[in-house]
């Protein structure tokens, strides 16, 4: 007999193919519970005003403008955003994140640029702190 008739080939077994949902800017997260909705509502409009906003700053103020720029910027994402039908708030400011900024410049400058590598995170840790549910 041929070797390949004794062997009997095995298919791994697939799982069904779920046809997708048509894409949206909405994100469900079903538990057994309850259902989540989240949404963003933001438009490119509003979006490429807050941009050039944000640069006209940041140019005009040499660079000193900076946190306001965030704060604009961060300001319209948060309040484009619904979590679970509760709308976002933030509610930093330019001068609140503007002592940070110098700080951190200061550790940055202090520790020859180590200090540098943390700045992503303790920025978004400054974000979030001021960032609430309505």
């Amino acid at each position: 007999m041929p070797a390949s008739k004794n062997k009997e080939e095995y298919v791994t077994p697939q799982p069904p193919v779920r046809e997708e949902e048509p894409s949206t800017s909405s994100n469900r997260v079903e538990t057994s519970n309850y259902t989540y909705l989240s949404t963003f509502t933001g438009h490119i409009s509003g979006y490429i005003g807050v941009a050039i906003v944000s640069w006209i700053i940041i140019v005009f103020t040499l660079g000193l403008g900076y946190p306001w720029a965030i704060c604009l910027t961060q300001n319209w994402y948060v309040k484009n955003t619904v979590i679970d039908g509760k709308r976002l708030t933030f509610d930093g400011n330019g001068w609140q994140l503007f002592g940070n900024y110098i700080k951190w410049i200061f550790l940055t400058i202090f520790t020859f640029g180590i200090y540098g590598l943390w700045l992503p995170i303790k920025l978004q840790q400054w974000l979030v702190k001021h960032t609430h549910v309505a």
